[in-house]
């Protein structure tokens, strides 16, 4: 009798400790060059897993998509629904049938991981979360992510949305290379709403010095997941690690990874510039390929940022042909300003930008981007 209800105790047991590990989705890991696509590293790389609010890099995708097709303004307003309302937390606790403007989207997207403003974005754009999931997949196909099946825009679970970590990585990657205008939301570390101040969930950015993006996810079946990407010497990797038992265990091994991956592709003894090498050149034009940038104004609206710095990068066009524009939001005391910017460009080319900008009663300032 007692070796019977001994048998019964320890099959129960094990029962428990398969469930708890079928519970979280497999590790898998992955590190890539952001500028050519080289695979640096990968472990089960292709092994589909729950990408949970990972999935919210291609909600973002397409709402940066629809700005920058003009389909909508950065100061438009989104309707709330009853459904996007009962969505569960992380959310901002949204009413149906008020309004949140497309900035504040953005922020409750990257800082708070809201799932009611996911639903929101995805109704406002497609109608329904099941016809946005649709445009999710197909955008998915479209960038080269091959295993990759959305049914909502937030990754609450659901057993078809399914992801890996090299296809997690390209959305990473794509939304770095095709909007450069919008990233710097990803490192934002907070933001107000309604008085309330919301701090970023994603905490591997004060953990890692040239992280700067750019987005964490976690639910039960997929463990703790994270995209991260960080710029260091002019060089910027992305590293993907899903199925993590614990948040500090996935930001530890992905600090690793990025040590590793980076000491592959840095010199080991960097030259220093002499200094002849910083002297003006008489050449027209000057390679852009360097960590400078130049700032031509801080301003009120997102848009009247653009539009500043797009007539500013078309003054220096002759000079800085690979240039590119970079709006920076800052929050302060519940207010937003935007920094409009000129980046990638060599010290020598950002102080003649500004010399020629300043000719034609610009403003500018340059600087060295910080790590």
């Amino acid at each position: 009798m007692i070796k019977h209800i001994l048998i019964i105790v320890l099959s129960a047991f094990f029962v428990s400790i398969t469930q708890i590990d079928q519970a979280y989705g497999k590790y898998a890991s992955i590190v890539i060059d952001a500028k050519s696509g080289k695979t640096l590293h990968e472990i089960n790389a292709d092994t589909k897993n729950y990408p949970a609010s990972l999935t919210k890099m291609m909600t973002l995708y397409l709402l940066f998509e629809a700005l920058d097709k003009g389909k909508i303004k950065y100061e438009s307003y989104f309707l709330v629904s009853k459904r996007a309302s009962r969505r569960p937390a992380s959310k901002l606790g949204l009413k149906a049938k008020e309004k949140i403007s497309v900035r504040n989207c953005i922020l409750a997207l990257v800082v708070k991981s809201a799932n009611d403003v996911a639903t929101v974005v995805a109704e406002n754009l497609a109608g329904t979360e099941k016809g946005f999931a649709r445009m999710m997949t197909k955008k998915a196909r479209q960038l080269g992510m091959k295993n990759s099946y959305f049914k909502n825009a937030s990754g609450l679970p659901n057993k078809g949305q399914l992801s890996t970590a090299r296809d997690l990585s390209l959305m990473a990657r794509a939304l770095i290379k095709n909007f450069p205008q919008y990233y710097s939301f990803f490192s934002i570390r907070g933001f107000s709403f309604k008085g309330k101040k919301y701090k970023n969930h994603n905490k591997f950015l004060n953990k890692y010095s040239g992280a700067d993006g750019i987005k964490t996810g976690y639910i039960h079946s997929s463990g703790y997941n994270l995209a991260a990407s960080a710029l260091k010497n002019g060089k910027r990797l992305i590293a993907v690690v899903t199925g993590s038992k614990t948040a500090k265990q996935r930001d530890r091994h992905v600090a690793t990874l990025l040590n590793k991956s980076f000491k592959k592709i840095l010199p080991k003894n960097p030259e220093v510039p002499k200094k002849r090498q910083l002297k003006l050149s008489t050449k027209p034009t000057i390679k852009s390929d360097g960590n400078w940038e130049i700032q031509v104004g801080a301003f009120k609206t997102f848009t009247t940022a653009h539009k500043t710095a797009t007539k500013a990068k078309k003054q220096i066009s002759s000079i800085n042909k690979k240039a590119n524009i970079f709006i920076e939001p800052v929050v302060k005391e519940s207010k937003t300003f935007y920094r409009a910017k000129i980046r990638t460009l060599s010290k020598i080319g950002a102080i003649r930008s500004c010399k020629k900008l300043k000719k034609s009663n610009f403003r500018c300032v340059y600087s060295q981007i910080k790590k």
